[in-house]
């Protein structure tokens, strides 16, 4: 019987085209395509899977991991990108919740989209920024397609703004803690310069980041390695932080020789102030610590 009579045409060409057993090439042997050594590698095995992810150097991962912001930041984007913040809706489909109704305005089931730009509050905080020409579509965009139009600089919302991506980040990131104070502490005190705030804070990321040296490009994060001073010479590296509810802020630091010995300022609260403010107090008391030396 003939293979003709069983097989399809393309099948056939493509038993045609390989070529036969030959003593002088060496024996056949199992290998994997996708690697030039014809060996597996986990590397290949993930490309063949999801080409679009890894072979994309504009993936929407590796934007996010490139936004000068916090590590938290980024790691709650990247929730928000997979729809697994823990909303009422996500929630109710876990078995957690009777409910997938927004607890805080009681019109809609609360998912990711609802809690960051649907709800009352979200959507006066979009409205406050952003041009009536552009907010039709800022809310009418689809989850993924929404954040990656803000994230990507020059997408249809960010027009162009190099500031906006980090602003967007920031504030999506306080509505998330707002809605989660209102319904899970019962301390929690709602802002009403939640706008001012975040913008605020957007700026003292970005020169924080600057400021550090620190480089997040595309796929790579590159942090920069303490190195000695030069011989006789003394090295300061200071730090601060707020508390971005009560304003408490709190300083310390390291002087270094040039054989890496130090002396330190131990934290210390401070007082009321901004995240600069406190960086520059501390280099203040390492400078009057230095003195003493």
């Amino acid at each position: 019987m003939r293979l003709s009579s069983l097989l399809p045409k393309q099948v056939l060409k493509r038993i045609t085209a390989l070529p036969p057993p030959n003593p002088a090439l060496g024996t056949d042997t199992l290998g994997w395509r996708w690697e030039e050594n014809k060996r597996f590698s986990t590397r290949s095995a993930y490309r063949v899977l999801c080409p679009r992810v890894l072979e994309n150097p504009h993936s929407s991962w590796r934007i996010i991991w490139a936004l000068q912001v916090l590590q938290r930041i980024r790691v709650f984007m990247w929730l928000v990108m997979r729809e697994v913040l823990l909303t009422n809706v996500e929630r109710t489909r876990r078995h957690l919740s009777p409910s997938g109704i927004c607890r805080l305005c009681n019109r809609e089931d609360e998912d990711v989209l609802h809690v960051l730009r649907g709800c009352q509050r979200p959507r006066s905080v979009w409205l406050s920024l952003l041009p009536p020409s552009v907010f039709p579509m800022f809310m009418s965009l689809p989850l993924k397609e929404w954040v990656l139009a803000n994230i990507i600089p020059h997408g249809s919302c960010s027009r162009g703004d190099p500031e906006w991506p980090i602003r967007f980040v920031v504030l999506c990131w306080l509505l998330w803690k707002r809605r989660c104070g209102l319904l899970l502490d019962v301390g929690y005190v709602d802002r009403s310069d939640l706008v001012a705030h975040g913008l605020k804070l957007a700026v003292e990321f970005t020169v924080g980041m600057k400021g550090a040296g620190v480089s997040h490009d595309l796929g790579t994060v590159v942090a920069p390695k303490w190195t000695c001073p030069n011989p006789g010479w003394v090295k300061i590296n200071a730090d601060g932080a707020v508390d971005s509810r009560e304003g408490d802020a709190a300083a310390g630091g390291v002087i270094r020789d040039d054989g890496g010995h130090c002396s330190h300022v131990p934290g210390a609260p401070i007082g009321s102030e901004t995240f600069v403010e406190s960086l520059l107090k501390a280099v203040a008391a390492l400078l009057h610590n230095l003195s003493d030396l």
